[in-house]
């Protein structure tokens, strides 16, 4: 079984494309998850404020 010889590492305008698409990978990574960081914040506070609604008119209801 014969190994085959390491890679040279990039240069040059190839460098700078492996990292670019390097550096787009992670941006997409952390934009993933702020979304669902984002989203389940918000769902919170929907239902915060659909339970608050709910005490608000349960006092409401019983007052003359």
């Amino acid at each position: 079984m014969t190994a085959k010889p390491p890679k040279p590492p990039l240069r040059g305008e190839a460098a700078y494309r492996a990292q670019k698409l390097e550096i787009a990978k992670s941006n997409e990574a952390a934009s993933s998850v702020a979304r669902r960081k984002r989203a389940a914040k918000d769902a919170a506070s929907v239902n915060e404020t659909e339970k608050r609604a709910q005490r608000e008119m349960k006092t409401l209801r019983g007052r003359p």
